[in-house]
């Protein structure tokens, strides 16, 4: 027996998550040649969250196409879609095919391809001259609303871009309709979220979805709103899904974010500010909340209350305007991080941290009362109000505000 193998199972997944961590996949790959027992232990650290780690690596996009082509052949090449087929050059005969077939979705746990991912990798596929005009790429073609198709850059790039959204689609679709039940992570095209929307009792293990918006917003009223997706459906649709994927199981969702497509005619979509807070007013408060930055702190409003602040050690890029709304409010961010070790943000305004020298009296008092006047050799603790307007770097705490 190999010494891997002797050694316990914990301590040779703990070696295999250094070697993930550092994205070191072709030693993982090696280990799949040893011997079964390896192999298997293995595998879960190479396709667990498969998209996630060939992401950033050298060469990324060519091992992105790569992995695309090595999940798709343990699927039957009978049930994939002709846009699969013709983009990755697939047959009968492809020499994927020819060989034993390992299923590997039944590890996956995430199924997360970013937008600039999968433009890498078409990219990397077939060429725009190539692409026809096949029944599937007309019906994506007469979703696109006629006043932009008026104004395109012309009829072969939105038929590229159609076939891009197809593949993307058909992708996700065929990698985790067989494993809807175990997936933790999902990318969603939005284009397509009625049929995940009716998959949602599959769903209970979810916690965190990934909206790719890649729908042309209709400016048209009446009818044609039946067959071309308006703004506001759109985000309807997406806070219809996230309610009741909190209705079916309460609680395990904790993240939904929309990202554009990356294939031209897309770029700029977003979740509009009003229904991303719909969004995280349906969602459960952040859980173990270390760090406070702009890019949470929408969530953290949506339960001002009732998230545990103890833990935050460190705050930066928030905005004066979302402090003022914050101080408004009454919600005493700053006096509920007792754990916070840095401050990165522009000026607070004047009397921000009066609680704090309140605070710092009462401390103080209470030691004379008790000590003799010993405030237990930290020293005095002062703030300036008059330069509150100066902007804030590195403010470290003193150690009775983590106490």
């Amino acid at each position: 027996m190999d010494p891997l193998s002797r050694l316990p199972l914990e301590c040779l997944q703990r070696i295999l998550q250094i070697l993930a961590d550092k994205k070191n996949l072709a030693q993982l790959a090696t280990l799949l040649r040893v011997n079964r027992y390896i192999s298997l232990v293995t595998l879960p650290f190479l396709y667990r969250d498969p998209f996630k780690a060939v992401r950033d690596v050298y060469r990324g996009s060519k091992r992105s196409r790569a992995l695309l082509r090595t999940l798709l052949s343990s699927t039957s090449v009978t049930n994939l879609h002709p846009a699969l087929l013709f983009e990755f050059e697939l047959n009968a005969t492809s020499p994927e095919f020819d060989l034993p077939r390992l299923d590997y979705t039944h590890i996956m746990r995430n199924v997360d391809i970013t937008p600039y991912q999968f433009r890498d990798c078409m990219q990397e596929g077939t060429s725009k001259s190539r692409i026809k005009e096949t029944d599937y790429i007309l019906e994506r073609l007469d979703r696109i609303p006629p006043d932009y198709i008026d104004n395109s850059q012309g009829k072969k790039f939105l038929t590229w871009c159609c076939h891009q959204d197809i593949v993307f689609k058909e992708l996700v679709w065929t990698f985790v309709s067989p494993i809807l039940e175990q997936l933790e992570t999902l990318s969603i095209p939005l284009s397509d979220i009625t049929r995940y929307h009716q998959e949602i009792d599959r769903l209970p293990r979810l916690e965190h979805v990934h909206f790719i918006l890649d729908v042309i917003y209709a400016n048209t009223q009446g009818d044609e709103l039946t067959k071309h997706m308006s703004q506001d459906n759109a985000m309807r649709a997406i806070v219809h899904f996230v309610e009741e994927h909190t209705r079916v199981f309460k609680g395990r969702l904790k993240g939904a974010k929309g990202a554009s497509s990356e294939t031209g005619i897309y770029l700029g979509n977003t979740i509009t500010k009003e229904a991303q807070q719909q969004i995280y007013r349906l969602l459960p408060p952040i859980q173990q909340l270390q760090s406070i930055s702009n890019n949470n702190w929408d969530h953290l409003l949506a339960h001002p209350l009732t998230t545990d602040l103890t833990d935050v050690e460190v705050i930066w890029g928030v905005k004066p305007e979302q402090w003022q709304h914050a101080a408004r409010e009454g919600l005493q961010i700053l006096p509920r991080c007792r754990s916070l070790k840095r401050l990165d943000t522009l000026a607070l305004g004047k009397g921000a941290f009066a609680w704090a020298v309140q605070e710092k009296k009462r401390l103080t008092n209470f030691g004379s009362g008790s000590s003799g006047g010993s405030d237990g050799g930290q020293g005095s603790f002062s703030l300036d109000d008059n330069n509150a307007t100066s902007a804030i770097r590195q403010v470290t705490l003193p150690p009775w505000s983590t106490s």
